[in-house]
């Protein structure tokens, strides 16, 4: 066995659902060879759980199984055991047309552009459920408690080859930002899955829990997951010229029908809202307005100042930790895709404050909305499959949500 394998008691394969869990099978180390091989077969219907564990209705022809083959290049070990992130093939090895991160690696293989992608992630770190300290914005006092675990998440991220640019003290207490070194999207995916494993078991070491929900408490700032984007062509980024600014204007077009698959949990939805009552919580910086602007954190594509032209970029602020990475980068680049083939053109940049300005155009600001949009949309068309995949379980997710008695409603209607 090689060496690297000798210590370890276990290998987990990982895939991420239409819910956007992340599911995985575990193997002996010494079993590895043969599922580099062979793969390990899974229920298809893995893929269509809500996240409350709901199988949600589905045109998938059948429940056959398919076979999740380990990527190599995904290899990731802490402690006594290892992550590889998988692709799912159906039985006669055929990529399976309901997997995101194949139909991901099928987008960027077509295309004659290139891509390089990261995220900024943005998490709670969470004691007995609840925030700890009062600490704000790149306030140091909030790394008193957590220096340690983040320093450990940061090295074990370094040993297995994702390199951090920074990490920062957000403005939520006990809220943290990452951000990662600009990859192409596949890596850029599976960084992101490898990080949030990460985090969580390091935070259990140290005590904490890891949260990545978009809105885990009322009173604070959400969390986001903004993705920065570049557009290459024969090694030169073209992100600000015509071609660039054709893509910018598709995602801008399409932004409706991407806001599922940006805010994809009805958790979501409660980030969005941060300005619906005209009052700003504590270090909210969510944006709703589809415009994009220079340096203007008030619309869901940011152009950032850049020190020079390969730095050229836009920053996606719509999307939240909640999202199927895979997903989330298959239709924004679909999207923009659209809006080169079409030679569509932005409207003006707008570079002022519009957070409570109701004369610009919104994304959905409910999960119901949401799902309209996406349904009739013309990106869930240029989705396929995975598109038709992805609604019918964020319908289900909605139907469960409907049956629940919320904490809400128990402590306003008791008395009635």
């Amino acid at each position: 066995m090689n060496e690297v394998f000798k210590n370890l008691k276990f290998i987990r394969v990982d895939y991420v659902d239409y819910g956007g869990i992340i599911r995985s099978k575990a193997i002996e180390p010494s079993d590895l060879e043969d599922v580099i091989k062979l793969g390990l077969s899974v229920p298809a219907a893995m893929m269509n759980f809500t996240t409350l564990n709901t199988l949600s209705v589905t045109k998938m022809e059948g429940y056959e199984d398919v076979m999740l083959f380990p990527d190599q290049g995904s290899l990731t070990i802490y402690d006594d055991q290892a992550i590889m992130i998988g692709d799912f093939y159906t039985k006669e090895g055929k990529p399976w047309e309901y997997d995101p991160r194949q139909e991901l690696k099928k987008v960027l293989n077509k295309t004659d552009y290139q891509f390089k992608t990261s995220f900024e992630i943005e998490f709670y770190l969470l004691k007995d459920g609840k925030t700890i300290g009062d600490s704000s914005c790149y306030e140091l006092k909030g790394y008193y408690d957590v220096m340690k675990l983040l320093a450990e998440v940061k090295d074990v991220l370094k040993s297995n080859g994702i390199d951090v640019i920074k990490s920062i003290k957000e403005c939520g207490p006990s809220q943290y930002e990452f951000n990662l070194l600009p990859k192409n999207p596949l890596r850029t995916a599976d960084e992101f899955i490898i990080f949030k494993e990460v985090s969580k078991l390091v935070s259990r070491k140290y005590g904490f829990e890891a949260n990545f929900m978009p809105k885990p408490f009322p009173e604070v700032a959400g969390s986001g997951l903004h993705l920065n984007f570049s557009i290459w062509k024969e090694g030169k980024n073209i992100t600000l010229e015509e071609e660039g600014m054709n893509f910018l204007a598709g995602v801008l077009h399409h932004a409706k029908a991407l806001t599922l698959i940006s805010a994809p949990t009805i958790n979501s939805y409660k980030r969005l809202n941060a300005f619906k009552r005209k009052i700003r919580v504590p270090g909210t910086w969510v944006p709703t307005k589809i415009i994009y602007g220079y340096n203007n954190r008030s619309s869901i594509i940011r152009i950032p100042q850049a020190r020079s032209k390969d730095e050229e970029r836009f920053e996606f602020r719509l999307p939240d930790p909640s999202v199927n990475p895979y997903l989330l980068l298959l239709a924004f680049i679909i999207a923009g895709l659209d809006g080169i083939s079409r030679q569509m053109h932005p409207p003006n940049p707008v570079n002022e404050d519009v957070f409570f300005d109701d004369k610009f155009d919104s994304v959905p600001l409910t999960f119901e909305e949401a799902l309209r949009e996406f349904e009739s949309s013309r990106l869930r068309e240029l989705l396929g499959k995975v598109g038709d995949q992805f609604l019918s379980v964020k319908k289900q997710e909605l139907e469960d949500s409907l049956q629940d008695v919320t904490d809400w409603e128990w402590k306003v209607y008791r008395d009635i």
